[in-house]
């Protein structure tokens, strides 16, 4: 994908903060679009395995609210997304033994069959960046995009 910002007439930039919002949303959008390209191939969304992942990483069964807590997207709307992944067959929900009020989402054999299989693929998401910057840059890139949302970096570096 070629570089967007070349393409696009922009009027004067106010300054290098106001280029690097731009340069952010774009990116993001290029990222996103890359991502679900990826899930495509599967039938799935990132949100989607999102949830398989948090399900499948987590020692004792959790409710829906406990996913979207865990999850990286925190608008999304959970419940839709598990009953999409219960069409599949990739996940069930069963009422919790503790608490009859609360309904715990559990990971299929077909689910962990898929998320294996991915797993195995996951690393060509990486490609586009790897093949743009190099280990160093990418960590710097990381630092600075954390020290920018004033948190420490959590996810990466």
């Amino acid at each position: 994908m070629e570089d967007k910002l070349k393409n696009i007439e922009f009027p004067e930039f106010k300054n290098d903060f106001h280029m690097v919002r731009l340069s952010i949303f774009l990116t993001e959008s290029w990222l996103m679009e890359s991502v679900r390209k990826f899930f495509d191939e599967f039938d799935i969304t990132a949100q989607q395995y999102n949830i398989m992942r948090i399900v499948e990483a987590s020692e004792v069964p959790l409710s829906i609210l406990q996913i979207r807590e865990k999850m990286l997207e925190k608008m999304c709307d959970a419940s839709r997304l598990i009953d999409r992944l219960i069409l599949k067959e990739l996940v069930i929900k069963k009422v919790s033994v503790i608490d009859k009020r609360l309904v715990e989402v559990y990971i299929t054999e077909k689910g962990l069959e898929l998320l294996a299989e991915i797993k195995g693929k996951v690393s060509a998401l990486e490609k586009p960046i790897r093949d743009n910057i190099s280990e160093e840059e990418a960590a710097t890139l990381c630092a600075l995009l954390s020290k920018m949302r004033g948190s420490e970096p959590e996810i990466c570096c």
